[in-house]
């Protein structure tokens, strides 16, 4: 058995290492911790309760109200109505699946990482983050400095990480993945 989590800051490039996994070890099965929350907001209670609290029901809107500060919401409230189905459908991927990959892009904030048999962590310098948020999502350098505050930081990260793949934009080991990974973790 092995589930391994795969981690890092926003804009490190998790779901880019994910595309890597697909694409060179795709008989081994890849989940989303993300994808597990958008099937949670689906849920017609968890849809009701963001209304109530949100005034809407779409993750953009949501995430830009929890990562204001001048809005001071309290993310535990929405973690009790969703991690409880997220845990649910992480015990089914874990019954169904010897091997797997799931990112998990707060591993280490929410206590994840004793789920897994091993972590990975990709690390980007927070120049090159902030370039590709902005890029990616369209959002000011203010809405990027909330994110990273409401993370853990990634030096920190790295200290916790079983294995750690940098993405600067130089560094090779992103490309030979399945190279790395069977070497390194016995999957």
């Amino acid at each position: 058995s092995m589930k391994i989590a795969i981690t890092g800051g926003i804009g490190c490039g998790k779901s880019t290492l994910m595309k890597r996994v697909k694409e060179q070890l795709s008989h081994i099965p890849q989940f989303s911790m993300d994808s597990l929350a958008h099937e949670a907001l689906a849920i017609p209670e968890v849809q009701q309760y963001c209304l109530e609290q949100f005034q809407s029901t779409n993750r953009k809107d949501i995430g830009i109200i929890i990562f204001d500060p001048k809005h001071k919401f309290d993310m535990a409230f929405l973690e009790f109505k969703i991690y409880p189905i997220i845990f649910e459908k992480l015990q089914l991927i874990f019954q169904q699946n010897d091997k797997c990959f799931i990112e998990v892009p707060l591993l280490y904030e929410k206590g994840f990482q004793n789920f897994f048999d091993k972590t990975i962590v990709v690390s980007s310098p927070e120049d090159i983050r902030i370039e590709r948020i902005k890029k990616r999502d369209n959002r000011s350098e203010e809405q990027i400095q909330q994110i990273f505050k409401k993370q853990l930081p990634q030096h920190i990260k790295e200290q916790l990480a079983d294995f750690l793949f940098i993405n600067d934009n130089q560094s090779n080991n992103f490309f030979d993945v399945s190279q790395f990974i069977e070497q390194n973790i016995n999957i």
